[in-house]
């Protein structure tokens, strides 16, 4: 497993071409001159294990929260050439190098006889949705969703609850609503009644592109009171009175809401 990540470790931070670059460093080597990629990456099916921050020419991977290698990286006009200069649990050595090709936020590499190293990588984004800045999203059936709940501060929360018309307008810039076929494609994407920290739930999708969605039941417009908690979850859709509904025997997108409070999930926009 080390032995594979090590080498995933080494495609990555190499892999920043396709950008215009005019600024030298000592060496005289190119460096990403407008921080294109500074930012936070994940390997795609990793769950979050393998997560490397890059800022303007130098990179640190993390597998599990442990630091896994790290150093710098400079261009040669065309590719990204990057370099360890610090050891963490990988296994490869200090001055080890490589390359790849990154576009559109999607690195591909292909050109490695380890097929584990083999496939695509993602730039997360600034935003998880739910107002938290920790890049927190999950592909699922092509629908970039957000790890939890618009007003929670962890996957298990519950949120908070908010008419139709106020779910419109309550994800951050980048993020809405999804529409009532997205909330389908979740459906299909499979799901399992589970409990995640003492809180019960549906897990949708499969494999590691899964999130889990709380059954924070919701609550009565009028009375204020809640109902359905912990047995039942309603999310809303974009689409007027549409929504999710699940239990621990069906899941379902559902029309009649008029009168209740429903939690928020969001998707990419």
């Amino acid at each position: 497993m080390r032995k594979n990540l090590e080498y995933f470790v080494m495609v990555l931070f190499v892999g920043l071409s396709f950008v215009s670059c005019d600024k030298d460093n000592d060496g005289g080597e190119k460096i990403n001159p407008d921080n294109l990629f500074a930012g936070t990456w994940e390997r795609d099916g990793s769950g979050g294990d393998v997560i490397v921050v890059l800022t303007e020419s130098t990179w640190t991977a993390t597998y599990q929260g442990s630091l896994y290698n790290s150093g710098t990286y400079t261009y040669d006009g065309n590719t990204a050439i990057w370099k360890i200069t610090n050891k963490g649990i990988g296994s490869a050595n200090v001055g080890d190098a490589g390359s790849a090709i990154i576009s559109n936020n999607k690195m591909t590499v292909s050109s490695f006889s380890d097929e584990d190293m083999n496939g695509q990588y993602t730039k997360q984004a600034s935003t998880d949705g739910g107002g938290n800045d920790n890049g927190d999203w999950i592909l699922i059936n092509g629908v970039k969703w957000t790890t939890r709940n618009v007003g929670a501060s962890s996957p298990e929360d519950y949120g908070n609850y908010y008419t139709d018309t106020q779910a419109q307008t309550v994800c951050p810039t980048g993020w809405r609503l999804p529409t009532r076929a997205e909330l389908q494609l979740l459906i299909n994407s499979g799901s399992t009644w589970t409990t995640q920290n003492g809180v019960n739930g549906r897990r949708f999708g499969s494999g590691t592109n899964t999130i889990f969605l709380p059954a924070a039941g919701a609550r009565y417009r009028n009375s204020g009171n809640f109902f359905a908690v912990d047995t039942d979850g309603y999310y809303w859709s974009n689409t007027e009175y549409y929504h999710l509904n699940f239990n621990s025997s069906r899941t379902r997108t559902y029309e009649y809401a008029n009168g209740y409070d429903f939690c928020v999930r969001c998707v990419a926009e």
